[in-house]
Formats: C-alpha cells, structure tokens, sequence
C-alpha cells in the first residue's frame, strides 16, 4: 500500500513545545508508526507524509498554502506515482480531498479523514459549509470517539461511512526513567506543597470546557486541607483560574504551572496521586477524546473525569480511572476520596507495608490496559485495516 500521509498540525521538529497539544501529538506519533511500519517491510506499506511543521504562532497564516501546495502534490503523486490510499489527520487536512476527489475516484483511491470533535463542531457557518463538502469528497470518516462520530453525523456525514477508531499513545515516551517516590518529593518542593499533600493535577490547553474553574470553586473546598491542585497548561480560562483560587482562598492548595517542558510534565504526572479531567458541558466544543488521560495511565495514575464525550472512550469505570457526571460536586470529591485511598495503599504496599490495593488500582494495572488497549501499534494497525477495507 502506498500512503499519502497529510496533516496541518505537526509541531516543529526542532521545536516541538511550540506547538504541541492532543491534535498535534497524535498527528506526529500516528506519522511514526506508520513510518515504523513501513521500515519493517517496505514491500507491504510505503508512506509519503506532507505535512505542515509549525508552530502556533505561523500555523494560521500558513495553512492556507500548505493545503493549496498540498492538492497541487497529492494530484501530481496520484497521476505519477500511484497512490492507494489517503489519510488525513483532521477535517481541515482534508481539505486537498475536496480540490482532487475527481482524480482520487478515477484512480480508485480511498480517502479518509480523522475527526477529533472540535474540527466537527466548531460553530461558524462557513466551516460547517466546508466540512459537509469534505463529508461528501471523503470515502470514510474516522472519529476518534463515539460521541466525535455522533457530532460527525449530526453534522451531515453519512453514518454508513464512520467507522470509530480510537487515539493512541506513546507507550515508550512516558514511564521509562521515572522514579515515582523522587517524583513526589519534587513536585511537592518545586510547587510548595507540604511533603504530606495529596496531588491531583490537571494537563492541558486550558479552555472552559476543561471546567478546571469550575473545579476549582466547586470540588476543591469540599476535599481534605491536605489535597491540593497542580494545573498545568495554559489557554483562555486561565484568568478565570485565577480568580476562582482567589474567591475560594485556596491560594495555598491550588498552583499555576504553566507550560512545562517534557521532563516536568513526567514529574508533575509521575509524583502526583491523581488525575482530575472535570469537563464541562460546553455549545460548539466537545472534548473528542483526552490523550493526556492515556499518558496519565502510562504513569499508573488514575483518573477522575467527567463521564462526557470522548472521555468515556479513554476511561472504563474501576479499571484505569473513575467516571462521573459532569458538575456533580460531591460525586467528583467522593471518587477523589477513593482513589486517593486506593493510591495510598498501593504506595503503602510498594514501600512494603501491609496494605493491599483495591483491585482496580493494584500497581501496574493502569499502564497495563492502556498499552494493551491503546500503543500505536495496534491503533495504526486498525488504520490500515480501514483504509483497506
């Protein structure tokens, strides 16, 4: 098979904290595995990537021209070369399928688009012109959650044409050379925390529907003095954040990191007890899967997240996390309790103390799933299958 490869949301290479949220990431370790797969035997796959590496900052005025550049290449490799199949990583790195479907159904190649929720949902009636025109060029849309492909359908796509393949994570990135007892001895020193506190910690861009402020107001006064709050991400809400600490006087329990670099986000994942992922239902946003949930799992932390969206295709209640209703305040503090009880004496068992973990929680459980469930490895290979089929 050859693969023609396209996405407008790669980070720079040398720079990839430029630009590097789910979307982006994603985009760049699908590319890998691909790549990968294509090393172990080039007789079975060959992928030709063009893609758009930039940062945030260029990423509006060059795609555009990446995108028109990119139909000019895609016709020329189509007409030349001989393609098989195209994928593209986003409803708008879809865009050169609508300018060259003529050429791609003539030759009998197969296109696809991954959707991520909000590239479906965004409400602004041109784009949603533009997405039904990529629905009707494509011949199989590929959300990354059930409720992305509800959205997609909703949207006007044919629901005989999605076929739900989940994200995927890095199953080697995180975990390897973090040491989870030093982890919790940092993080407590770097942020002030008492060496005693219980961490939750939240990662992300940080937009309203995140509901990181409405966490703060609502959960957090409800917890033990000793659970504090590390946020890491920045984005929007982030004044909102601020002053939801300030209202609640919980200056000394809530902190801001900012963006972090790769080495920090490990520690903050690794040295934390859990992680908090509290949504919000939010009109034209829609949170279309949670990566940051996986790489969360890839450091044996659970997770306590909104039952909403794409989230319910990361966490499965009991196993890598727990699930509640969105903006259900004592359900959120109660569920924080009991995984903060099961972390205590996973970590109890750990040092080799007589505690034994709730079997949900036992340690090495929660990495276990999500690389039995989620490497890249088995989700390209599910990619490949659909473009075959």
């Amino acid at each position: 098979m050859h693969l023609v490869y396209i996405s407008h949301t790669l980070p720079p290479v040398d720079r990839p904290l430029d630009s590097l949220g789910g979307m982006q990431r994603v985009s760049m370790e699908l590319l890998g595995a691909f790549k990968r797969r294509a090393d172990q035997d080039p007789s079975v796959l060959r992928v030709t990537p063009l893609v758009l590496s930039v940062s945030w900052r260029w990423i509006h005025v060059m795609v555009v021209p990446f995108l028109l550049w990119t139909a000019i290449r895609l016709w020329w490799l189509v007409r030349r070369e001989g393609v098989d199949a195209v994928l593209c990583t986003s409803m708008v790195s879809a865009s050169p399928v609508v300018l060259t479907q003529g050429i791609l159904r003539r030759k009998g190649v197969r296109s696809a688009a991954i959707s991520h929720g909000l590239d479906v949902t965004a409400p602004v009636s041109i784009y949603q012109w533009w997405i039904r025109r990529i629905f009707a060029a494509i011949d199989v849309l590929l959300p990354v959650s059930r409720a992305t492909g509800e959205a997609s359908i909703d949207a006007g796509m044919d629901a005989q044409r999605v076929q739900v393949i989940s994200n995927g994570v890095d199953v080697d990135r995180l975990g390897s050379g973090v040491h989870r007892l030093s982890a919790r001895a940092s993080i407590r020193t770097e942020f002030g925390f008492s060496p005693n506190a219980h961490v939750l910690v939240n990662v992300g861009r940080q937009v309203r529907r995140k509901g990181v402020a409405w966490f703060v107001r609502s959960v957090m006064p409800r917890l033990p003095e000793d659970v504090v709050l590390l946020v890491v991400g920045e984005g929007p809400e982030m004044a909102d954040i601020a002053q939801a600490i300030d209202e609640r006087g919980l200056n000394n329990r809530v902190r801001l990191a900012g963006r972090v670099d790769e080495s920090m986000l490990m520690r903050a994942l690794a040295g934390s007890d859990v992680f908090v992922m509290p949504n919000i239902p939010v009109a034209g946003d829609m949170e279309g899967f949670g990566v940051v949930m996986l790489e969360a799992g890839l450091l044996d932390l659970p997770t306590v997240a909104s039952g909403i969206e794409g989230i319910l295709d990361v966490i499965t209640d009991g196993v890598n996390g727990l699930l509640v209703a969105p903006g259900d305040e004592e359900g959120f503090a109660e569920a924080i309790r009991r995984c903060l009880s099961a972390t205590a004496l996973a970590d109890d068992r750990a040092t080799g103390g007589n505690g034994t973990a709730s079997a949900a929680f036992a340690p090495g459980s929660i990495r276990a799933h999500v690389r039995s469930t989620f490497s890249w490895d088995a989700v390209s290979g599910r990619y490949l299958a659909a473009l075959r089929s």
